[in-house]
């Protein structure tokens, strides 16, 4: 009973040390909270309302070897000053996978999506100024670089809306009302029939 006890305590220790980095961890999957600004890539001004989708991935071993699946995600709507905030998420994962990097998806309707990777981004105050790895002609260099702050660029023609409106991530439909909320009233307003559904999912 002794030697389990202290088996256990080892274990628990291992894991607890394994979360301490965003997405890290085996059998237990944690990522640190996220905040951000979402800004008009022209005027400058923030933007209300705008759709944040958080992406949690992990990497698996399957038959074929390790490939990185969606595990889950959690989404947000920007306020009136552009900010927006995701709280931070633990999990249990699969025995056989361990955390991978998370993504994320930034859309409001009349403008690009964007599509950002790697927690760091939104990991400090949005505006915050930090020497990041860059690729450049010279090769791999450390560039400033604005941290969570998304700036977006407004699309010119409806024909651009139409084919620049997102998809739910995955199939996590029912984890993602907000976005799907934003889409059917993109499509409403772009005078296309029906609405998304939300799918029951896990």
């Amino acid at each position: 009973m002794k030697y389990f006890m202290c088996s256990l305590a080892a274990v628990l220790m291992l894991m607890t040390s394994q979360i301490v980095e965003g997405g890290s961890g085996w059998l237990i999957f944690h990522e640190k909270s996220f905040r951000g600004k979402v800004i008009d890539a022209e005027t400058k001004e923030p933007i209300e309302g705008a759709v944040v989708v958080v992406q949690y991935h992990i990497n698996m071993l399957g038959p074929t070897g390790m490939h990185t699946t969606l595990a889950d995600v959690q989404e947000a709507l920007t306020d009136h000053k552009g900010e927006f905030f995701i709280p931070s998420k633990t999990m249990m994962i699969n025995p056989l996978s361990v955390g991978d990097e998370t993504s994320f998806l930034v859309w409001k309707p009349g403008y690009k999506r964007k599509d950002i990777w790697g927690g760091y981004f939104f990991a400090k105050e949005p505006g915050s100024v930090e020497n990041r790895p860059a690729h450049t002609e010279k090769g791999l260099e450390l560039k400033p670089m604005k941290l969570g702050l998304v700036e977006l660029d407004k699309f010119k023609t409806c024909e651009e809306r139409l084919h620049g409106m997102p998809s739910p991530v995955g199939d996590l439909d029912n984890k993602q009302p907000k976005l799907i909320r934003v889409i059917n009233e993109e499509r409403k307003h772009l005078g296309l029939e029906g609405e998304l559904k939300i799918k029951e999912g896990k």
